[in-house]
């Protein structure tokens, strides 16, 4: 006897309790189940949107994705935060706000496509992708011709070297060189 009750009336109260309770932990548990699964998809969307766009890091939606990692990968150990320090690496250098030519250029491209590598292999292994290995994220990409060839041709951001119509002649130059299949990139990045 405790508190004035017998043992098999506690029993019958921890019963009734476990039969009440029991959908509310039930609840509580899928809950938090379906926000790791919704935390894990979020990111996953984020690593393979960065993967399909690697060899166009300009493109907007690579560059959402990019500034999508540091809420998405938050974390101060483990995994996510191998991650979240990668990208601080990337953002730093992609950051570099002085002009460079030759072959200053060429090592901080080659260095940006290293911290690239190193930011997508982090990821690939915290969302445990073992398979995918760095040589498979720098090398194993198709990049048409037509892309490089416009990006090429397009001034830097902020520069005003070409007029309306110049722009109008070089994209006309573009499309006869490269057909109508150059026509849909053009209209994705608003230059017709």
């Amino acid at each position: 006897m405790f508190l004035g009750l017998k043992f098999d009336e506690w029993l019958t109260i921890i019963s009734v309790a476990a039969i009440l309770l029991s959908p509310v932990f039930a609840l509580e548990v899928q809950k938090r189940l379906d926000e790791n699964r919704s935390r894990i998809a979020s990111k996953k969307s984020i690593f393979r949107k960065l993967m399909t766009t690697r060899a166009s890091t300009m493109h907007p939606v690579h560059v959402e994705a990019l500034n999508s990692i540091e809420v998405e990968f938050y974390a101060t150990e483990g995994e996510d935060k191998k991650v979240l320090d990668a990208w601080r690496l990337y953002v730093t250098h992609m950051n570099v706000q002085r002009k460079l030519e030759g072959a200053e250029l060429d090592r901080w491209a080659e260095e940006k496509k290293r911290l690239l590598v190193d930011l997508l292999y982090e990821m690939a292994q915290a969302l445990d992708y073992p398979e995918i290995s760095k040589a498979t994220i720098k090398n194993d990409t198709y990049y048409p011709q037509g892309y490089v060839d416009i990006e090429q041709e397009q001034p830097s951001p902020g520069s005003n070297k070409t007029t309306p119509n110049q722009q109008l002649q070089d994209l006309g130059s573009l499309r006869s060189r490269h057909g109508n299949s150059c026509r849909d990139l053009l209209r994705l990045h608003g230059l017709v």
